[in-house]
């Protein structure tokens, strides 16, 4: 892992909050959130973009146990935000030619073009 990635992840409190999930005890977020991507293995271009105020595996495990879903959600990505919700929509709306329907938060784009573009707008945020 590059060293700009750890120290971003770092940044973020991703180890501790790791940590603590494993553990069985959730981190605070002292009011951040996060903007995560999801996505299954049988479908890796389907990504399911979206926000929670809580550990991303958290809300992933929630997402799985709804009796609809088939095929589980993993996560491939979290960013911190300070306002989650705006920070979804606005990414909603830099991905939103790849959306796959205008009322659901689901794109079809491979994971990497993606994160790119979240990076970056999480890079110009913080700024």
């Amino acid at each position: 892992m590059p060293d700009r990635d750890l120290a971003l992840l770092k940044a973020g409190g991703v180890p501790e909050r790791l940590s603590r999930l494993v553990g069985g005890v959730t981190a605070p977020l002292d009011g951040r959130g996060f903007v995560c991507v999801l996505s299954t293995r049988e479908t890796p271009e389907m990504l399911k973009i979206g926000y929670t105020n809580r550990d991303p595996l958290t809300r992933a495990k929630e997402i799985n146990s709804a009796t609809g879903v088939i095929i589980p959600w993993g996560v491939r990505g979290a960013w911190t935000a300070a306002h989650a919700h705006r920070a979804e929509a606005e990414i909603h709306a830099l991905l939103a030619d790849y959306r796959v329907r205008k009322d659901r938060e689901f794109f079809h784009r491979p994971f990497a073009e993606a994160a790119r573009i979240i990076e970056q707008y999480a890079t110009a945020a913080r700024d």
